[in-house]
């Protein structure tokens, strides 16, 4: 499982099901480098979302997973283009 998806998962058991579905479940990793995590997401609503409502919730899995990330990048990217399908949500139903 990749870093964004242990995040997800400590994520998913925080909030609401259809807060999860509405705003997580559309993201994914683009890349992780160093201290620098870039997640993919679907529009500029979900990053926004992201960055201000879901940060703190981030930064503290990522502190409890203790990985080494200290920059989160936000990257609007359509998963249709990347061929990228969420399994996170899929297999805690």
């Amino acid at each position: 499982m990749n870093y964004w998806e242990q995040i997800k998962q400590i994520l998913s058991r925080k909030i609401s099901p259809p807060s999860y579905l509405r705003w997580l479940a559309r993201t994914w990793l683009k890349r992780a480098k160093g201290t620098v995590l870039s997640v993919a997401v679907p529009d500029e609503v979900t990053k926004e979302w992201m960055q201000h409502e879901f940060a703190g919730d981030i930064w503290s899995a990522i502190r409890e997973l203790d990985f080494p990330f200290r920059q989160i990048v936000y990257e609007v990217s359509a998963a249709e283009e990347e061929g990228i399908l969420n399994s996170t949500w899929q297999q805690k139903k």
